[in-house]
């Protein structure tokens, strides 16, 4: 079976934006061109991502070479998983055909194809960059692939090292089956850090600019909000900076319950500025929330049983679990533990519930707002949360296997 690429570009990444996506559309077409079946293409809107995503799909071309940041995986992920159940998986809900997705892909005489994404982290955060650790630049890659082809076309995307990364599934409670309620991710986040990439991505003309500069003000601002607040309570403070409360902005809180594994995490009645649930050990600008997961290719490859992920048994979404990180915790008890977030140790914050789950329901009054891999998005009142498949990432800066 050759080896063949389908390059997406999103042109919206922070890296591709104006002439830079030009360049990465000649630079992927002049390198990518020359394996057979290939192509290269740039995106900016959904409906862009959906064709393309159907082109993979049907072609079963091996290899999604995804040029933008997390976002463009993210949209990868949930598009090609949208047209792979509206032409398979009817007969089922969407996340009981997620969950039977990598056992079809194994069977030879099934239609169903699950391509191996390859990430060229342009955007913000780029926290899948970790799972790839990318060493090669793309003529490497490329002549790898091309090598591939001609010492064993047989074997596909199998001569090359993969890791499989577990991803979450969104969907309505209320509507099982409308994919317009779905979306995949690895990383999902509501509460202040929703707010806070609402305050990082502000658009230019009211001061904003996604950079790390930006990160540090909207934690300084808030650190020093929250100061302010204990020494006067509520009380107006004149200027701009607090003019509008930034700290109540930041840390709106959210009333409703969250359960996880059926077991209650926040009451119906309490309330929380905060729920995290990641599947990868990953970097978020240094800082590293999700402690329990794996967070490098090699910790990836451990984490399957038997290190053999071709295996149906290592496959199979309901023996991995996600991380969950949930409460209404003060923004200066999360600064003061920064250094444990920083080296991947618990944090021990208060007012924080950190644990392992499997499945995760939210029910709340007012629609909820949320963070899918860096893209915002709102939807839903009562969804649940669960791992849907496992996606294999393939490891293309090392040479194939002789």
């Amino acid at each position: 079976m050759v080896l063949s690429i389908e390059a997406i570009i999103n042109g919206k990444a922070k890296q591709n934006r104006g002439r830079s996506v030009e360049k990465e559309l000649m630079h992927l077409r002049r390198t990518i061109g020359i394996l057979p079946g290939s192509g290269v293409q740039s995106t900016a809107t959904e409906e862009e991502v959906t064709a393309i995503c159907d082109k993979v799909l049907m072609e079963r071309i091996m290899i999604a070479f995804l040029s933008g940041g997390d976002g463009a995986v993210h949209y990868f992920m949930t598009e090609y998983f949208k047209q792979a159940y509206r032409r398979f998986g009817k007969r089922k809900t969407p996340i009981e055909f997620a969950r039977a997705m990598n056992r079809m892909a194994l069977n030879k005489r099934s239609k169903l194809f699950l391509p191996c994404i390859y990430h060229r982290p342009r955007g913000t955060v780029n926290v899948y960059s970790d799972v790839h650790r990318m060493e090669g630049d793309l003529e490497d890659i490329t002549a790898n692939i091309d090598a591939a082809n001609r010492i064993h076309p047989e074997q596909g995307t199998r001569q090359f090292r993969r890791v499989y990364v577990p991803v979450l599934m969104l969907y309505d409670k209320e509507h099982p089956k409308d994919l317009d309620h779905v979306q995949l991710m690895t990383l999902y986040a509501d509460g202040f850090l929703y707010n806070f990439f609402s305050e990082y991505y502000l658009p230019k003309d009211r001061g904003g600019s996604s950079n790390m500069l930006t990160a540090l003000k909207v934690v300084a601002n808030s650190s020093a909000s929250a100061l302010l607040d204990r020494v006067s309570p509520r009380k107006g403070i004149p200027g701009t900076l607090y003019s509008q409360r930034y700290i109540y902005r930041i840390l709106d809180e959210i009333e409703g319950e969250v359960t996880a594994d059926d077991r209650v995490i926040i009451g119906r009645k309490e309330k929380r500025n905060a729920l995290a649930i990641g599947t990868m050990g990953v970097s978020l600008y240094g800082l590293r929330p999700f402690h329990q997961m794996p967070k490098s290719p090699e910790e990836f490859q451990a984490y399957f049983k038997a290190g053999e992920p071709e295996k149906e048994e290592a496959l199979d979404p309901a023996a991995y679990s996600f991380h969950l990180l949930a409460g209404n915790p003060d923004p200066l008890d999360i600064v003061w533990r920064i250094p444990n977030i920083y080296r991947g140790r618990p944090a021990g914050i208060p007012g924080i519930k950190d644990t392992l789950a499997k499945k995760v329901e939210i029910e709340q009054a007012k629609v909820l707002e949320f963070i899918a891999d860096g893209s915002r998005h709102s939807d839903g009142k009562r969804v649940a949360i669960e791992i849907a498949y496992l996606q294999p990432f393939i490891l293309l800066d090392h040479a194939p296997m002789e």
